[in-house]
């Protein structure tokens, strides 16, 4: 005998545009023809939650399809596989699509210089960033390993010249200054002092304007990559005495967090080179405004919002999916690595622009993170002594926090929730579950569910988690001014109808 169901809600009457799937009937368990629809003022961070194979990434590939279609969003997915190819030939995204592989003999290589410095973000707060997430996920300790790598990193940034707020780099004889090959680069026509003159060779840096400063970090950090931090480190343990194995250990164990990424094809993919892209430059239509039809084309001034040429034109801002994809071939620290750095490096640009520009638009970025427990709380996290879990926490759990305020929103995919820290995890308003055997991850879901995770209340809940069929979910839209709304419902996720392209088709 099948046990009843729990009290759950049914809209039979809702407002929006997206459609996430079709209600079941919380009387019969049958399924009906009733959608569950999703407004633009109830979308929100979502929380996509089930053991593998119950239909979690299906809820999450039709929100990110309906959204990006529906309300022109620009979405960045961080596939830690190769699971979200069918965007690619999903109706109405034709040529709004770019996937980029992490993997080295991928037919489209994201060709990326971790260290190169990101066209709007200080290359102070690049070089403290990248250590601490690097640190977090490779699980490195806060106290020495970390302060290694830091000062390692900022070693060889001021050896290029690229530190340039930092008094050493002012103050240095070579790099104090503009160089030579620096007045003949492509990008000098931009450069200008405190008083809008063109600069020439010789120039202080102190001399010119933040945006120019800004132009000749990213121009020098060209020069620097992941080899040139493992050498640098490689360096200093050669001079470390064998009797001194604390700092030994400290520095091999970051040597052998870099060394995937340092060797063989990786070595490449991700070396310094003038070749390498700005990160942000995968994302479609970040070179422009797409025209409607029958108009001409318009000027622009970056992804955030239409430049004031363009701005009551009649044009619309460029927008489409861009996937950062994982595949089979790369290890899972490597992979959560650049993930979540590429998330960092995409959400900060997105947030100095918003700053610069204002608040003049709904919020029209989406971040979407495939296995969101590798990235967001590192690798081995079950372990629950590790000094580096709470950095982990801040670095991402602000972002879930601060997000909305400019226009972006974040969504997880996990097949454990309780590895998620708890402020991200709390910062997702809506949430999508599937079947959940483990009782911590239970646990988590009907809390987020508003029902009791303690004593016999609800007990009727967590049976009905550990025991929902493939395809089936529950369903809370939990930003809402009616309480009546945010009540969880029971639906069954509409598959994305598009045939997965093959490496052919993708390169």
């Amino acid at each position: 005998m099948q046990e009843k169901l729990p009290p759950l809600a049914f809209y039979s009457e809702q407002k929006g545009e997206v459609i996430l799937g079709h209600l079941v009937s919380p009387e019969t368990g049958d399924l009906t023809n009733v959608p569950l629809r999703l407004s633009r003022e109830r979308h929100f961070h979502t929380a996509f939650c089930g053991d593998t194979g119950y239909g979690k990434s299906v809820a999450a590939e039709r929100l990110v399809y309906e959204t990006t279609l529906h309300w022109k969003l620009k979405t960045i997915v961080l596939d830690f596989g190769a699971g979200w190819r069918k965007l690619m030939n999903a109706p109405g995204l034709e040529g709004r699509v770019e996937i980029r592989q992490l993997s080295p003999g991928g037919v489209r290589p994201l060709r990326w210089n971790p260290l190169q410095i990101g066209r709007n973000i200080l290359p102070e707060v690049q070089w403290r960033a990248f250590c601490d997430i690097f640190g977090s996920i490779a699980k490195l300790g806060q106290r020495r390993q970390v302060h290694e790598l830091r000062d390692a990193l900022r070693r060889i940034y001021l050896a290029a010249g690229v530190l340039v707020d930092d008094p050493e780099c002012r103050q240095d004889p070579q790099w104090g200054f503009v160089q030579p090959g620096e007045e003949l680069a492509a990008f000098s026509h931009q450069l200008s002092d405190v008083d809008g003159e063109p600069v020439g060779a010789g120039t202080p840096l102190a001399l010119l304007t933040a945006d120019s400063r800004q132009l000749l970090a990213v121009h020098r950090s060209k020069l620097v990559g992941l080899a040139t931090l493992y050498r640098e480190i490689e360096e200093k343990l050669r001079t470390v005495p064998p009797r001194d194995s604390m700092l030994r250990g400290v520095l091999e164990g970051i040597l052998f967090r870099l060394h995937p990424l340092v060797q063989g094809a990786a070595a490449v993919q991700y070396a310094a080179g003038e070749e390498a892209i700005d990160l942000n430059e995968i994302v479609p239509g970040s070179q422009g405004i797409h025209p409607k039809e029958g108009s001409a084309p318009v000027h622009t001034n970056g992804w955030g919002v239409p430049s004031p040429e363009g701005r009551h034109t009649g044009f619309v801002e460029a927008w489409g999916v861009a996937v950062l994809e994982g595949g089979a071939f790369l290890d899972d620290f490597s992979k959560a690595f650049l993930l979540g750095w590429a998330a960092w490096h995409l959400y900060t640009d997105a947030v100095i622009l918003r700053m610069k520009r204002g608040a003049t638009r709904p919020a029209h970025i989406q971040i979407v993170f495939e296995e969101a427990n590798k990235i967001l709380a590192g690798l081995d996290s079950t372990s629950s002594d590790d000094e580096s879990g709470q950095s982990t926490a801040e670095q991402f759990a602000n972002m879930w926090r601060d997000s909305r305020k400019y226009g972006i929103w974040l969504h997880l995919i996990t097949q454990s929730p309780s590895l998620i820290p708890p402020g991200i995890l709390s910062s997702c308003n809506n949430i999508f579950v599937s079947q959940l055997k483990n009782p911590r991850d239970r646990d988590l879901a009907v809390a987020a569910l508003h029902r009791s995770e303690k004593g016999f209340v609800d007990e009727a809940w967590r049976r009905f988690l550990a025991s929902l069929p493939v395809a089936r979910t529950v369903a809370k839209l939990g930003y809402a001014f009616d309480r009546a709304e945010v009540e969880p419902c029971y639906i069954q996720p509409l598959m994305l109808d598009a045939q997965e392209p093959s490496d052919g088709e993708i390169g």
